[in-house]
């Protein structure tokens, strides 16, 4: 496993080659105590931001153990400190003093894809620390409860009719599944009453029919009767709650960080998420055997060194391309670059190659169209020609 801090733009700080069962909880803890080691003093003028794997005892134990504690900004699991965020999610939605925040986005894709927020906070102890916690809501989470409440009314409806198509011997066996169903569909939005009721089938004797017609026999089968299918609106409208809202825990005052930077910078995160997303690109790291730790250290500097340059490239272009009066036409079809990720800059390097012939070097664009943007693509990723 491997494991990476960036600063806020993405570039390599810190990173380690790690052991394959090591759980996040755990790196995070080795984290803070090595950036601790590393910037000493200076340590709480940065922010220290994770996901919800960061938040037990011990992490914040090691937090907080400072005169100047840690700054730290991260998501709280549902099941931790007593399962806090269920409790702070009630008291929300109990007070409705919601602020609005407006769309929250460093970078807004336009035509309403963007959903707005609102935010309460609640300062509370946990494990006698004081916190600031951060309830947030955001407008984009109907969409996606509807299609749990159609996936999950299918299911009930499929499964309940597989349980009253069938027939039983006697009633235990079927009070036995009709209680099964209840309890595999007990956390469902819908529910149903059930009773199991005896019927009786007469069945022609076997055999060939005599002169004396032999009486039918009787057999008494049980199967489960189902009552009106019934919607929880109750359950719809927690999980309407819990899916449109989450919590940030953070020890940094709301007067010195407000709600609507504490958000921007833990979304922030996605740029470690890139990092990543080139260390898994197949073309830079097959299935690779590496026998001894040293080897694999090795190869993981190289890949972290790619990475790195990955990071450089992508902050140049994007600092570069906002400094224009107008985003460069460099994209497929002469579509405006905007906010480009690495790969693609080095997409439309790929246009060009170096011709050297003695002591002369030219650069010679491989579509005739390209080359006369040649020079913006050279200032866009800072490269000066006459380094070759």
């Amino acid at each position: 496993m491997t494991g990476m801090v960036t600063d806020g733009d993405g570039l390599i700080r810190i990173s380690h080659v790690l052991d394959g069962n090591t759980a996040d909880c755990k790196y995070n803890h080795m984290m803070i105590k090595t950036l601790q080691e590393v910037y000493g003093d200076e340590f709480y003028r940065y922010t220290y931001i994770a996901d919800s794997k960061m938040l037990n005892k011990k992490n914040l134990d090691l937090v907080f153990r400072d005169d100047k504690p840690v700054k730290i900004i991260s998501r709280i699991p549902e099941n931790f400190a007593g399962k806090l965020a269920e409790k702070i999610r009630i008291l929300a939605y109990e007070k409705q003093e919601w602020k609005s925040l407006g769309i929250c986005c460093e970078h807004p894709a336009g035509k309403g894809k963007e959903p707005e927020y609102w935010v309460q906070t609640f300062k509370r102890p946990v494990f006698s620390f004081p916190v600031w916690i951060h309830i947030y809501r955001s407008g984009d989470a109907e969409r996606r409860l509807q299609s749990k409440i159609e996936k999950d009314r299918a299911m009930f409806e499929s499964d309940l009719k597989i349980l009253t198509d069938r027939e039983f011997a006697c009633e235990p066996d079927a009070n036995t599944d009709l209680v099964a169903f209840l309890k595999t569909h007990s956390k469902s939005f819908f529910s149903v009453s059930l009773s199991a009721v005896a019927s009786v089938k007469e069945k022609n004797p076997v055999g060939r029919p005599s002169a004396k017609p032999k009486a039918k026999q009787i057999e008494v089968v049980w199967a489960v009767t189902p009552g009106q299918i019934i919607q929880n609106d109750k359950k719809i409208e927690r999980q309407r709650q819990k899916d449109e809202s989450f919590c940030l825990l953070t020890n940094i005052d709301p007067d010195t960080l407000e709600s609507r930077e504490i958000l921007l910078r833990y979304k922030a995160q996605h740029k470690v998420e890139n990092n990543f997303s080139v260390l898994k690109t197949p073309l830079l790291a097959s299935t690779l055997f590496l026998e001894k730790p040293q080897r694999i250290e090795a190869m993981m500097t190289l890949l972290y060194f790619s990475v790195l340059m990955h990071g450089i490239l992508q902050l140049i272009s994007r600092t570069r391309i906002a400094a224009c009066e107008e985003a460069p036409p460099l994209g497929p079809q002469n579509r405006p670059l905007i906010r480009p990720k690495s790969e693609t800059m080095l997409n439309v390097l790929a246009l060009f190659e170096i011709i050297s012939k003695g002591d002369a070097v030219s650069i010679r664009s491989k579509m005739p169209e390209r080359r006369t943007q040649l020079d913006l693509i050279l200032f866009l990723v800072d490269f000066n020609p006459t380094s070759i």
